[in-house]
């Protein structure tokens, strides 16, 4: 960048990214590592710190989770913790899953098939199984069919 002074680690002498105290980061770790009880020092005086403001990592924490949390695309709450990237909190999401299986009840009780249901919500043919085999055991309606074919 024009204007800016190059800055020289003071134990490669290479024109680098300065970390702290004057070294690159290649320099600053090798030093930790060739000095254990540095980095032992450093890792204690990281520890009593955090002891001595513990009102900024909470804030911090919070501060943090109120700004870098989406927002639900349906009910506008937020998000929770290991959310996945569709954009649909925990409650929502339950909502429309038991919406999706009243549906499949629904349409398992007028006759349909499973290729026919598979089609119907853009699942494969062996995703429909397994969804009926859980929802039987979550109690909903969902009598067995026992097709022995033509005799």
């Amino acid at each position: 960048m024009p204007g800016t002074i190059p800055r020289i680690c003071s134990v490669c002498g290479e024109t680098r990214r300065i970390q702290g105290h004057g070294l690159c980061q290649r320099c600053y770790s090798r030093r930790k590592r060739e000095d254990p009880d540095k980095a032992e020092r450093d890792r204690a005086m990281s520890r009593d710190w955090k002891a001595r403001n513990p009102e900024y990592l909470s804030g911090y924490g919070m501060e943090y989770g109120r700004t870098h949390r989406g927002t639900c695309i349906r009910c506008g709450g937020l998000m929770g913790i290991g959310v996945r990237g569709d954009g649909v909190c925990a409650k929502c999401r339950a909502v429309s899953v038991h919406e999706k299986r009243l549906m499949l009840a629904s349409l398992w009780a007028q006759g349909r098939s499973m290729r026919e249901i598979a089609a119907e919500f853009g699942w494969e043919l062996h995703q429909v199984g397994p969804e009926m085999a859980r929802m039987r055991k979550l109690g909903y309606n969902l009598p067995h069919r026992y097709n022995l074919g033509p005799l």
